[in-house]
């Protein structure tokens, strides 16, 4: 034992006494060496970030209660896109690249505001304490951002809400932590906090897998910022604060998140299930623009079918001519640019054509082949809408 002895200055030491009261004096001076284990999160902390967070999300949501009332307990996606939902069609498509952020605070129900209000609560004050308030903010907005970046590249069609992705970011950023910093503080409590953070992110990922409607890639992308970031901000020391680092892994991430919006343009516009939705809108505006028009001309035309001439020689009433020819003016003004929305827009003019000539025959023959026409374009306008809708859903 005696050679591995030092005195205070490292060089080898000879005792000067019995072995035994080296032995006994030996422990004292080496606990008095050595740091003592650090609490990961002192009692008197307070984590205001966690709570700036919180709050900001619960405020959207009493904000999103006063205009939605009930309806928010399962609301709509048409709803939540008020209010800055993620969307691709929107996010990209229309250059509203704002929803990446506030998509972040906006949650569907108050079941998933409290999920993950509760998670944030659970690690929140950990990281904000061990890495410092300014970085925890930082590094949880941006892993907000890429989460929801990383959900319109998995699914551009899709709409994203909620927080997760800036809290599995959080994830990381403790994960990083303990990897890099458990030696300064006590080892019984890192193992069994890195145990819990492990178990929270293989959980969540499991159950986004499992469940339809979750955003496990949000939840990857989220991740993957709160790591890369930890792991380029944080100095060997976790406390100690370093502006270059900061700077330099907040700028690396935003330009990755520049060039991933830029390039979700293609991603947008590619994506089958997008190009459904767009023509699926299209449509709908095209409807609700010809319904009117279609409904009168309807009404216009079994007139026109059930009334039965006096001689063959009798003509329609004048303002049936002209009630029809006004309809047709009115379906010749409307333009459509899909090409499917075209064929079937072609096919209600001709019918209007057949409803104009039979409001104007002055014959029997006339009239019976105004109503031919006016069959045959019904028919072909049906079969039109047919093809429009069997496309619509396999393509």
């Amino acid at each position: 034992m005696t050679d591995n002895m030092t005195d205070g200055s490292g060089h080898p030491s000879v005792p000067t006494a019995p072995l035994e009261t080296d032995a006994a004096t030996r422990p004292a001076v080496i606990v008095s060496e050595l740091p003592l284990p650090q609490p990961l999160v002192p009692k008197d902390f307070i984590p205001w970030a966690t709570y700036w967070l919180a709050f900001a999300n619960g405020m959207v949501f009493f904000v999103m209660l006063l205009f939605m009332g009930t309806d928010l307990l399962w609301p709509k996606a048409d709803a939540l896109l008020i209010f800055g939902a993620n969307h691709g069609p929107n996010t990209v498509a229309q250059g509203q690249f704002w929803r990446l952020f506030t998509c972040t605070f906006v949650h569907a129900g108050p079941l998933h505001l409290g999920f993950n209000l509760w998670v944030l609560f659970s690690v929140g004050p950990l990281a904000e304490c061990v890495i410092g308030r300014r970085r925890f903010l930082l590094l949880y907005l941006m892993s907000g951002l890429w989460g929801s970046l990383a959900s319109l590249w998995w699914n551009p069609a899709a709409v994203g809400v909620g927080a997760s992705g800036a809290i599995f970011g959080v994830f990381g950023v403790l994960a990083v932590f303990f990897g890099k910093h458990r030696t300064q503080y006590d080892p019984e409590v890192v193992k069994k906090q890195a145990k819990q953070i492990y178990s929270l992110i293989g959980y969540n990922l499991l159950f986004g897998l499992m469940i339809s409607g979750v955003g496990n890639a949000a939840h990857v992308g989220g991740l993957a910022a709160g790591y890369l970031g930890a792991s380029a901000m944080l100095p060997p020391d976790a406390q100690r604060r370093s502006p270059r680092r900061e700077a330099l892994a907040m700028i690396i991430l935003a330009s990755v998140l520049a060039v991933g919006y830029c390039g979700a343009g293609w991603r947008v516009r590619t994506s089958p299930a997008v190009i459904r939705l767009v023509r699926a809108r299209e449509f709908k505006s095209y409807a609700d623009r010809i319904l009117p028009i279609v409904r009168e001309q309807e009404s216009l035309a079994k007139k026109l079918m059930g009334t039965k001439p006096a001689s063959d020689e009798a003509a329609a009433a004048p303002e049936d001519s002209t009630n029809a020819r006004r309809i047709l003016g009115q379906l010749q003004q409307i333009e459509a640019t899909d090409v499917e929305i075209a064929e079937i827009h072609a096919q209600l003019i001709k019918y209007g054509e057949a409803l104009v000539a039979m409001a104007s025959a002055r014959t029997a023959a006339e009239r019976e082949t105004s109503a031919r026409n006016l069959s045959e374009s019904a028919g072909a306008f049906t079969t039109k809408m047919r093809a429009l809708f069997s496309s619509l859903q396999s393509h």
